[in-house]
Protein backbone atom coordinates (compact mmCIF):
# COMPACT_ATOMS: atom_id res chain seq x y z
CA UNK A 1 0.00 0.00 0.00
CA UNK A 2 2.88 2.36 0.94
CA UNK A 3 4.65 1.79 -2.36
CA UNK A 4 1.26 2.65 -4.26
CA UNK A 5 0.39 5.79 -2.06
CA UNK A 6 4.43 6.64 -3.25
CA UNK A 7 3.75 6.25 -6.91
CA UNK A 8 1.03 7.87 -6.55
CA UNK A 9 2.83 10.93 -5.03
CA UNK A 10 5.74 10.67 -7.76
CA UNK A 11 3.40 11.10 -10.38
CA UNK A 12 1.22 13.97 -9.15
CA UNK A 13 4.75 15.68 -8.80
CA UNK A 14 6.04 14.71 -11.97
CA UNK A 15 2.09 16.06 -13.59
CA UNK A 16 2.93 19.40 -11.74
CA UNK A 17 6.43 20.35 -13.20
CA UNK A 18 5.15 18.74 -16.37
CA UNK A 19 2.61 21.64 -15.94
CA UNK A 20 4.76 23.95 -15.10
CA UNK A 21 7.27 23.66 -17.35
CA UNK A 22 4.24 23.68 -20.47
CA UNK A 23 3.06 26.66 -18.93
CA UNK A 24 2.68 29.46 -21.87
CA UNK A 25 4.82 32.62 -21.09
CA UNK A 26 4.20 36.13 -22.34
CA UNK A 27 6.88 36.87 -24.78
CA UNK A 28 5.65 40.64 -24.60
CA UNK A 29 4.05 42.96 -22.39
CA UNK A 30 2.51 46.09 -22.62
CA UNK A 31 2.12 48.76 -20.21
CA UNK A 32 -1.32 51.04 -20.32
CA UNK A 33 -2.01 53.60 -18.37
CA UNK A 34 -5.04 53.95 -16.79
CA UNK A 35 -5.64 58.01 -16.74
CA UNK A 36 -9.14 57.54 -15.56
CA UNK A 37 -8.15 55.39 -11.84
CA UNK A 38 -4.63 56.47 -12.19
CA UNK A 39 -3.11 53.15 -12.17
CA UNK A 40 -0.80 51.54 -14.89
CA UNK A 41 -1.95 47.78 -16.12
CA UNK A 42 0.16 44.87 -17.49
CA UNK A 43 -1.31 43.42 -20.85
CA UNK A 44 0.12 40.09 -22.46
CA UNK A 45 1.46 41.67 -25.76
CA UNK A 46 0.72 39.18 -28.42
CA UNK A 47 -2.88 38.32 -27.14
CA UNK A 48 -3.96 41.13 -25.44
CA UNK A 49 -5.15 39.35 -21.95
CA UNK A 50 -4.83 41.15 -18.98
CA UNK A 51 -2.22 40.48 -16.67
CA UNK A 52 -2.61 42.31 -13.55
CA UNK A 53 -2.46 45.94 -12.50
CA UNK A 54 1.13 46.61 -12.27
CA UNK A 55 0.77 50.87 -10.24
CA UNK A 56 -1.42 50.19 -8.29
CA UNK A 57 -3.90 53.26 -7.77
CA UNK A 58 -2.64 56.74 -6.67
CA UNK A 59 0.54 54.75 -5.80
CA UNK A 60 2.59 57.35 -4.68
CA UNK A 61 0.64 60.18 -5.42
CA UNK A 62 -0.34 58.76 -8.73
CA UNK A 63 -2.76 60.80 -10.64
CA UNK A 64 -3.26 61.23 -14.11
CA UNK A 65 -0.85 58.93 -15.93
CA UNK A 66 0.41 59.98 -18.92
CA UNK A 67 3.67 59.39 -20.36
CA UNK A 68 5.69 55.96 -19.59
CA UNK A 69 9.19 54.59 -20.12
CA UNK A 70 11.81 52.59 -18.79
CA UNK A 71 15.10 53.64 -17.64
CA UNK A 72 18.08 52.89 -20.32
CA UNK A 73 18.43 49.46 -18.77
CA UNK A 74 14.87 49.16 -18.10
CA UNK A 75 15.16 48.58 -14.04
CA UNK A 76 12.64 50.94 -13.29
CA UNK A 77 10.05 52.47 -14.80
CA UNK A 78 9.06 56.41 -14.58
CA UNK A 79 5.84 57.55 -15.30
CA UNK A 80 4.57 61.36 -15.47
CA UNK A 81 1.83 62.46 -13.37
CA UNK A 82 -0.31 65.47 -15.09
CA UNK A 83 -1.80 66.51 -11.56
CA UNK A 84 0.73 65.47 -8.60
CA UNK A 85 1.17 67.75 -5.59
CA UNK A 86 -0.96 70.61 -7.55
CA UNK A 87 -3.14 70.86 -10.59
CA UNK A 88 -0.97 71.99 -12.32
CA UNK A 89 2.27 71.21 -11.70
CA UNK A 90 2.98 67.45 -12.30
CA UNK A 91 5.92 65.61 -11.65
CA UNK A 92 7.79 62.20 -12.87
CA UNK A 93 7.58 59.47 -10.43
CA UNK A 94 10.07 56.75 -10.59
CA UNK A 95 8.55 53.34 -9.56
CA UNK A 96 10.46 49.04 -9.23
CA UNK A 97 10.14 47.83 -13.03
CA UNK A 98 9.85 44.55 -11.59
CA UNK A 99 7.01 45.10 -9.28
CA UNK A 100 5.28 48.37 -9.76
CA UNK A 101 6.93 49.43 -6.09
CA UNK A 102 6.54 53.26 -5.69
CA UNK A 103 10.41 54.42 -5.50
CA UNK A 104 10.19 58.12 -5.01
CA UNK A 105 9.66 61.16 -6.59
CA UNK A 106 11.89 61.88 -9.50
CA UNK A 107 11.60 65.65 -10.46
CA UNK A 108 12.01 68.27 -8.07
CA UNK A 109 9.16 70.69 -7.51
CA UNK A 110 10.96 73.43 -9.74
CA UNK A 111 10.61 74.27 -12.63
CA UNK A 112 6.76 73.62 -12.42
CA UNK A 113 5.86 71.10 -15.10
CA UNK A 114 2.57 72.12 -16.64
CA UNK A 115 0.76 70.02 -18.34
CA UNK A 116 3.49 67.94 -19.00
CA UNK A 117 2.84 64.89 -21.89
CA UNK A 118 5.61 62.91 -22.01
CA UNK A 119 9.33 61.91 -20.84
CA UNK A 120 11.99 59.93 -22.73
CA UNK A 121 15.71 58.99 -22.09
CA UNK A 122 18.71 60.60 -24.35
CA UNK A 123 21.23 59.05 -25.89
CA UNK A 124 23.24 60.55 -22.87
CA UNK A 125 21.04 58.82 -20.12
CA UNK A 126 19.71 62.10 -19.20
CA UNK A 127 16.04 62.58 -18.66
CA UNK A 128 13.94 65.07 -20.94
CA UNK A 129 10.27 66.03 -20.52
CA UNK A 130 8.02 67.85 -22.23
CA UNK A 131 6.27 70.91 -20.61
CA UNK A 132 3.69 72.11 -22.99
CA UNK A 133 2.16 74.80 -20.79
CA UNK A 134 5.71 76.39 -20.54
CA UNK A 135 6.47 75.33 -24.52
CA UNK A 136 9.94 73.64 -23.78
CA UNK A 137 11.56 70.54 -23.17
CA UNK A 138 13.28 70.16 -19.35
CA UNK A 139 16.65 68.06 -19.13
CA UNK A 140 17.24 65.75 -16.02
CA UNK A 141 20.19 63.73 -14.32
CA UNK A 142 18.70 60.46 -15.68
CA UNK A 143 20.19 59.01 -12.20
CA UNK A 144 19.11 61.72 -9.67
CA UNK A 145 16.58 63.38 -11.76
CA UNK A 146 18.55 66.61 -10.50
CA UNK A 147 17.07 69.56 -12.93
CA UNK A 148 19.93 70.45 -15.64
CA UNK A 149 18.03 73.00 -17.34
CA UNK A 150 15.35 74.32 -20.71
CA UNK A 151 16.52 72.79 -23.82
CA UNK A 152 15.59 75.95 -25.72
CA UNK A 153 13.61 80.00 -24.46
CA UNK A 154 9.69 79.30 -25.18
CA UNK A 155 8.94 80.10 -29.17
CA UNK A 156 4.94 79.32 -29.59
CA UNK A 157 5.78 80.37 -32.84
CA UNK A 158 8.35 77.64 -33.22
CA UNK A 159 6.69 75.11 -30.98
CA UNK A 160 2.92 75.61 -29.21
CA UNK A 161 2.57 73.10 -26.24
CA UNK A 162 5.30 70.12 -27.27
CA UNK A 163 3.31 66.90 -26.53
CA UNK A 164 5.48 64.09 -27.24
CA UNK A 165 9.26 63.25 -27.09
CA UNK A 166 11.80 60.43 -28.19
CA UNK A 167 15.16 59.94 -28.68
CA UNK A 168 16.91 58.47 -31.80
CA UNK A 169 20.70 58.17 -33.01
CA UNK A 170 23.36 59.52 -31.39
CA UNK A 171 22.53 63.26 -30.99
CA UNK A 172 18.66 63.49 -31.94
CA UNK A 173 15.10 64.33 -30.21
CA UNK A 174 12.22 64.64 -31.84
CA UNK A 175 8.96 66.44 -30.38
CA UNK A 176 5.74 67.07 -31.10
CA UNK A 177 3.99 70.32 -30.62
CA UNK A 178 0.35 70.58 -30.88
CA UNK A 179 -0.89 73.65 -31.95
CA UNK A 180 2.40 74.37 -34.06
CA UNK A 181 1.08 71.61 -36.13
CA UNK A 182 4.43 70.04 -36.93
CA UNK A 183 7.15 67.93 -35.14
CA UNK A 184 10.60 69.14 -34.34
CA UNK A 185 14.42 68.11 -34.18
CA UNK A 186 16.41 68.95 -32.14
CA UNK A 187 20.50 68.55 -31.77
CA UNK A 188 21.99 67.64 -28.35
CA UNK A 189 25.09 68.24 -29.74
CA UNK A 190 24.86 71.85 -31.04
CA UNK A 191 21.23 72.80 -29.47
CA UNK A 192 19.73 73.65 -32.74
CA UNK A 193 16.06 72.87 -33.42
CA UNK A 194 14.84 72.29 -36.82
CA UNK A 195 11.36 71.44 -38.60
CA UNK A 196 11.27 67.90 -39.55
CA UNK A 197 7.78 68.23 -40.99
CA UNK A 198 4.44 69.85 -40.76
CA UNK A 199 1.30 67.54 -40.03
CA UNK A 200 -0.26 65.64 -42.85
CA UNK A 201 -3.70 68.03 -42.35
CA UNK A 202 -4.00 71.80 -41.12
CA UNK A 203 -5.39 71.34 -36.75
CA UNK A 204 -4.36 67.87 -36.73
CA UNK A 205 -3.26 68.09 -33.24
CA UNK A 206 0.35 65.65 -33.51
CA UNK A 207 0.49 64.07 -30.15
CA UNK A 208 2.33 60.94 -29.45
CA UNK A 209 4.90 59.81 -30.99
CA UNK A 210 7.36 56.73 -31.64
CA UNK A 211 10.35 55.37 -33.97
CA UNK A 212 9.09 52.34 -36.14
CA UNK A 213 11.30 49.42 -37.37
CA UNK A 214 11.95 51.13 -40.88
CA UNK A 215 13.34 54.35 -39.05
CA UNK A 216 10.79 56.54 -39.79
CA UNK A 217 8.74 58.17 -36.95
CA UNK A 218 5.15 57.83 -36.74
CA UNK A 219 2.79 60.38 -34.99
CA UNK A 220 -0.68 60.21 -33.68
CA UNK A 221 -2.59 63.06 -34.73
CA UNK A 222 -5.45 63.45 -32.27
CA UNK A 223 -7.80 66.18 -34.16
CA UNK A 224 -7.72 64.24 -37.77
CA UNK A 225 -7.78 60.59 -36.73
CA UNK A 226 -4.62 60.11 -38.67
CA UNK A 227 -0.95 58.28 -37.82
CA UNK A 228 1.35 60.10 -39.95
CA UNK A 229 5.07 58.51 -41.41
CA UNK A 230 7.84 60.96 -41.04
CA UNK A 231 10.77 60.10 -43.51
CA UNK A 232 14.13 61.43 -41.31
CA UNK A 233 16.02 61.66 -43.65
CA UNK A 234 14.13 63.89 -46.11
CA UNK A 235 11.00 64.86 -43.80
CA UNK A 236 8.32 64.10 -45.89
CA UNK A 237 5.16 63.14 -44.56
CA UNK A 238 2.46 60.75 -45.68
CA UNK A 239 -0.61 59.63 -43.66
CA UNK A 240 0.10 55.55 -42.68
CA UNK A 241 -3.24 55.27 -40.96
CA UNK A 242 -6.83 56.82 -41.36
CA UNK A 243 -10.15 56.23 -39.31
CA UNK A 244 -8.71 55.71 -35.50
CA UNK A 245 -10.41 57.39 -33.57
CA UNK A 246 -8.46 60.32 -31.39
CA UNK A 247 -5.60 58.21 -31.37
CA UNK A 248 -3.05 58.82 -28.03
CA UNK A 249 0.21 56.79 -28.98
CA UNK A 250 1.38 54.32 -31.41
CA UNK A 251 3.97 52.13 -30.37
CA UNK A 252 5.67 49.56 -32.08
CA UNK A 253 5.79 45.62 -30.40
CA UNK A 254 8.51 43.77 -30.53
CA UNK A 255 6.62 41.59 -33.31
CA UNK A 256 6.60 44.42 -35.49
CA UNK A 257 3.09 45.29 -35.26
CA UNK A 258 1.75 49.11 -34.46
CA UNK A 259 -0.54 49.43 -31.24
CA UNK A 260 -2.38 52.01 -30.91
CA UNK A 261 -4.23 53.76 -27.73
CA UNK A 262 -7.82 55.56 -28.41
CA UNK A 263 -9.57 58.03 -26.11
CA UNK A 264 -11.87 60.49 -27.36
CA UNK A 265 -12.54 61.52 -23.87
CA UNK A 266 -11.37 65.50 -25.00
CA UNK A 267 -13.96 65.03 -27.87
CA UNK A 268 -16.71 64.09 -26.36
CA UNK A 269 -16.40 66.23 -22.81
CA UNK A 270 -16.41 63.48 -19.90
CA UNK A 271 -14.50 60.37 -19.15
CA UNK A 272 -14.09 57.58 -21.86
CA UNK A 273 -12.72 54.20 -21.03
CA UNK A 274 -10.88 54.30 -24.27
CA UNK A 275 -8.75 50.78 -25.90
CA UNK A 276 -5.56 50.03 -27.73
CA UNK A 277 -5.96 48.71 -31.54
CA UNK A 278 -3.34 46.26 -33.61
CA UNK A 279 -2.21 47.19 -36.68
CA UNK A 280 -0.05 45.17 -39.09
CA UNK A 281 3.50 47.03 -39.18
CA UNK A 282 4.31 47.08 -42.73
CA UNK A 283 1.22 47.87 -43.87
CA UNK A 284 -0.98 49.81 -41.35
CA UNK A 285 -3.39 47.37 -42.29
CA UNK A 286 -5.88 47.08 -39.00
CA UNK A 287 -5.44 43.60 -37.34
CA UNK A 288 -7.33 44.11 -34.73
CA UNK A 289 -10.10 47.16 -33.46
CA UNK A 290 -10.40 45.70 -30.17
CA UNK A 291 -7.10 44.33 -29.35
CA UNK A 292 -7.42 45.56 -25.57
CA UNK A 293 -11.17 46.73 -25.22
CA UNK A 294 -12.57 49.65 -23.00
CA UNK A 295 -12.53 48.78 -19.45
CA UNK A 296 -10.76 45.12 -19.83
CA UNK A 297 -8.55 44.44 -16.32
CA UNK A 298 -10.36 48.03 -15.33
CA UNK A 299 -8.62 50.20 -17.87
CA UNK A 300 -10.43 53.60 -17.66
CA UNK A 301 -9.15 56.00 -19.91
CA UNK A 302 -6.60 54.57 -21.77
CA UNK A 303 -3.53 56.62 -22.37
CA UNK A 304 0.29 56.27 -23.15
CA UNK A 305 1.66 53.02 -23.86
CA UNK A 306 4.88 51.17 -23.44
CA UNK A 307 6.23 47.56 -25.05
CA UNK A 308 8.89 45.11 -22.76
CA UNK A 309 9.91 41.65 -24.12
CA UNK A 310 9.98 40.38 -20.80
CA UNK A 311 8.50 37.05 -20.20
CA UNK A 312 5.81 36.95 -17.32
CA UNK A 313 4.87 33.61 -16.36
CA UNK A 314 1.23 33.46 -16.23
CA UNK A 315 -0.23 31.16 -13.28
CA UNK A 316 -3.21 28.53 -15.00
CA UNK A 317 -5.95 26.58 -13.02
CA UNK A 318 -4.46 23.50 -13.89
CA UNK A 319 -0.54 24.19 -12.31
CA UNK A 320 -3.03 24.85 -8.82
CA UNK A 321 -4.92 21.73 -9.63
CA UNK A 322 -1.59 19.78 -9.77
CA UNK A 323 -0.24 21.58 -6.64
CA UNK A 324 -3.18 20.91 -4.94
CA UNK A 325 -3.47 17.10 -6.17
CA UNK A 326 0.40 16.77 -4.79
CA UNK A 327 -0.66 18.18 -1.37
CA UNK A 328 -3.96 15.82 -1.14
CA UNK A 329 -1.90 12.52 -2.05
CA UNK A 330 1.07 13.72 0.69
CA UNK A 331 -1.37 14.03 2.84
CA UNK A 332 -2.34 10.86 2.17
CA UNK A 333 0.72 9.50 2.12
CA UNK A 334 1.41 10.35 5.84
CA UNK A 335 -1.67 9.44 7.44
CA UNK A 336 -0.50 5.52 5.91
CA UNK A 337 2.80 6.13 7.67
Amino acid sequence: MKIKYLNLVIAGAMATIATIVSLPGVASTLYVGSFNNNSVLRFDGETGDFIDTFIQEGSGGLDGPVGLTFGPQKPNLYVTSIFTDSTPPGQVLQYKGSSGEFIKTFTPNFPSLIFSQDLAFGPNSNLYVTNAGLDTIEEYNGQTGEYIGSLFPANPSICDAPFSITAYGEASLYFSCTFTNNVQRYDLNTGEIELLGNASSDGAAPGGLSIGPDGALYVANFSANTIDRYDLETGAVQVFIDGVDSPVQPVFGPNGDLYVSSNPTQKVGQPVPGRVLRYDGPTGRLVDAQFIPSLSGGLNGAGWIAFTDEVITVPEPSMLLGLFLMALLNKQWLKQE
